[in-house]
């Protein structure tokens, strides 16, 4: 007597065979279409079908059973592959709306940045080489401080509040402009020259000394009233300091 043996068929093709087809076309990574008034909308990193060209013409099939999963041939019934449903989700459920989030930042990293940076690999690698040249010319001009494990900030300075320089006696590093200006005579003349003229503009040239006094420096000392009216051609105005307040006066004095 022969044997007979059963097989589970599979969901696909129960699907090719059973369901009516959609036309469907692939746009921006992902499947869409209109049924019974609600749109549906399927896109999968995993999907053999993001692999095809954009606007591709495909079959879906729907099951309203399933309507988690699109089964998609092309035109000649050729299987190409399962696409899973996105934004189906209760948005009551934090976990899903997560796990939903993660998905479309993966199918982006996979369908879009992923071909981007492939297609782009030898022009990426010139500028990040154009770059560290640019780099080494800098540091070797004294322009820009070389880039050092020494210059980043430590564990210990990163978890310092501002009035931990204080108790410990430490000065905080100089940044930006006053750093660079800080280091050569020759760089701090035109550079604070410009800028004080800059902020005359706006703020008008009594307040020039001030500001300039306060952010620019030179060899370790803040430039005096004098040499930033020589810098920026504005009137040297005295730094004026608040008045003194009053002594307390007793409340039957204020009534």
């Amino acid at each position: 007597m022969p044997t007979v043996r059963r097989e589970r068929i599979a969901d696909y093709m129960l699907a090719c065979l059973l369901l009516t087809p959609k036309k469907v076309v692939l746009r921006n990574h992902r499947l869409v279409f209109v049924h019974a008034g609600e749109n549906f909308t399927y896109a999968d990193a995993d999907s053999e079908v993001m692999k095809l060209a954009e606007g591709t013409e495909l079959l879906g099939y729907y099951d309203a059973s399933r309507p988690n999963v699109l089964h998609v041939t092309d035109h000649k019934g050729g299987y190409v592959g399962a696409v899973r449903r996105r934004g189906a989700i209760d948005i009551r459920d934090q976990a899903a709306i997560s796990a939903e989030a993660g998905e479309i930042t993966r199918l982006i990293r996979t369908c879009v940045v992923g071909p981007v940076r492939e297609r782009h690999a030898a022009e990426d690698k010139q500028l990040s080489d154009d770059r560290a040249h640019n780099q080494a010319l800098l540091e070797q001009a004294r322009l820009v401080e070389p880039l050092s494990t020494d210059a980043r900030p430590s564990a210990s300075r990163a978890n310092k509040t501002p009035g931990d320089n204080a108790d410990t006696g430490d000065k905080p590093a100089r940044q930006g402009l006053s750093k660079l200006l800080g280091r050569d005579r020759t760089v701090v003349a035109p550079a604070a020259a410009g800028l004080a003229l800059g902020i005359a503009d706006e703020v008008g040239k009594a307040d020039v000394v001030a500001a300039r006094a306060a952010a620019v420096k030179r060899h370790g000392e803040e430039l005096s009233a004098e040499d930033l009216q020589d810098l920026g051609h504005a009137p040297a105005a005295p730094l004026q300091t608040p008045p003194t307040p009053a002594d307390d006066a007793s409340f039957n004095d204020i009534l």
